[in-house]
């Protein structure tokens, strides 16, 4: 069963604090928490509040190196890795999970071995920034909204000069 959860990556940046819902806009999770320094990062929290998944930032800079927990044990190390042409390339390597995409459409895919397990995307907004998780795998909801959250990370933010169709805004 395919299940599409969204969340305002907007509100998560103002107010460390966003809901996760369904295509019906039932709540399924709470996310909660910052990025800047060591030490910051999200949980993902259940409707009755118990942390289900963690992502914390170990290190500072241009390759920023993140730690991914569930039930406070340690599953994966990753780190952002971006290449010329805005594609990018982040391996959870004791989850085996690859997720491509591309930091201007916003759009990737998260593979375990050779199946594609969950497609994120940016939904049309001009107002705010949605992301859109589709999965056929509720195990791994938190998990990869763990890694959607990082790729909100600011190294992550698309630059203020892309629009979503590509085309520089000049202030014309």
């Amino acid at each position: 069963m395919t299940r599409a959860l969204t969340f305002n990556q907007t509100e998560l940046d103002q107010t460390q604090f966003a809901k996760v819902a369904d295509g019906y806009h039932d709540t399924k999770y709470f996310i909660m928490g910052t990025w800047g320094l060591i030490g910051d990062g999200f949980i993902v929290y259940s409707l009755t509040g118990d942390p289900l998944a963690e992502i914390k930032q170990l290190t500072i800079g241009n390759n920023a190196k993140f730690e991914l927990s569930i039930e406070n044990q340690t599953i994966a190390i990753a780190r952002l890795h971006i290449t010329v042409l805005n594609q990018e390339f982040i391996y959870l390597k004791h989850e085996n999970i690859l997720v491509t995409g591309n930091s201007v459409t916003q759009k990737y895919n998260f593979f375990k071995g050779r199946h594609q397990i969950t497609k994120l995307e940016r939904l049309d907004n001009d107002a705010t920034f949605i992301r859109e998780i589709t999965t056929d795998q509720i195990e791994t909801e938190p998990t990869t909204i763990c890694i959607a959250a990082m790729l909100g990370h600011p190294r992550m933010k698309i630059s203020p000069h892309h629009k979503m169709n590509n085309q520089v805004n000049y202030g014309i």
